[in-house]
């Protein structure tokens, strides 16, 4: 089992292709069935992409709005492999990559074309509340929660192609490649988790990973930062050396777009996750300031129950002075 991701913006583009095929490709030639989808109408192609286009517009900010996988199997697996178990393992793969099947617009297509069972999942990076379906990593990503899924399914993991050896024009050992994907793997999992790249050298760090970063230069104190280097296994691998999506402008960029679809945070909050913290001492005042509010209630209501019992002996002292009668 291997994934292949891609991401786009058209949904039209995407759908056509998954009954027609490219070009002159004829419908016949895919054998495409439909297997499952989630709102998404299936009388027609036509309303298909009429309804993923329908429901983009609630995030109207989003250009890149389609999510294309295409999960392929070995021959070898294609007995196991039932129509009921295939929807199970594109919603394993949902899951996988923290998507709720249930909230978000997708369409299951089972292609019969070649010797090896393949389908495609075709999801709107639009959920039903509007937000954005984060796509950093999602190569990545992608590929290890197809191993997961494989391993736990008694499938055949697909073997992959061997990853180039050469960076800037040097071929490096295979230790420091071992590092350099070792590196990949920790971030791809801990990123999702962490509000900063402070947060995210911590939790690096318990994983005997460091992170160095570069600062702009500036008189005081240290400017922004403009570079990043982790550190593993006694090697330095500046990020951009590891992929271009860990840079550290790349990383700071998907932080944003991760905080910005819960709340706003400024550039200080991204880098110091302290300053979204209430302090000890802010803590202390507040709870001072509900005392006060508090003891002010009791002393106002102590006040208005001895009014109440002042006035009802001068009540009663006015009735006893009062002449008996007969």
């Amino acid at each position: 089992m291997i994934a292949k991701v891609s991401v786009g913006r058209s949904f039209s583009g995407v759908v056509r292709y998954l009954f027609e095929g490219h070009h002159d490709d004829l419908q016949a030639n895919k054998q495409a069935e439909i297997l499952a989808a989630n709102g998404v109408r299936l009388g027609s192609m036509e309303q298909m992409i009429s309804d993923f286009n329908r429901h983009r517009v609630l995030n109207t900010d989003l250009g890149v709005a389609v999510w294309h996988t295409a999960l392929a199997f070995h021959a070898d697996d294609r007995p196991k492999l039932t129509d009921p178990q295939l929807i199970g393992l594109a919603e394993d793969y949902m899951r996988e990559l923290r998507l709720d099947p249930d909230n978000i617009q997708w369409l299951l297509v089972k292609h019969n074309d070649t010797t090896h069972p393949h389908i495609h999942l075709v999801m709107s990076r639009v959920d039903f509340d509007g937000r954005t379906v984060d796509k950093s990593f999602c190569k990545d990503r992608s590929r290890e929660a197809a191993k997961r899924i494989a391993k736990r399914q008694g499938l055949i993991v697909a073997a992959e192609r061997q990853r180039s050896n050469v960076v800037n024009g040097r071929v490096m050992s295979a230790e420091w490649m071992e590092t350099k994907h070792q590196i990949q793997a920790v971030v791809v999992a801990e990123l999702p988790n962490v509000s900063s790249l402070v947060e995210l050298a911590q939790k690096l760090q318990l994983q005997q990973i460091r992170i160095h970063f570069q600062h702009r230069k500036q008189k005081k104190g240290k400017g922004a930062i403009t570079g990043i280097t982790f550190e593993a296994n006694g090697r330095f691998i500046r990020g951009r050396n590891i992929g271009k999506e860990f840079s550290a402008g790349s990383l700071q960029k998907q932080l944003q777009q991760t905080l910005r679809s819960s709340k706003p945070y400024s550039e200080a909050q991204l880098l110091h996750p302290m300053a979204n913290k209430t302090t000890a001492s802010e803590t202390h005042l507040a709870v001072k300031s509900d005392q006060k509010s508090i003891l002010s209630d009791v002393t106002s209501k102590k006040r208005n129950d001895n009014s109440v019992k002042k006035k009802a002996k001068n009540i009663e002292s006015s009735r006893s002075r009062l002449p008996k009668l007969g």
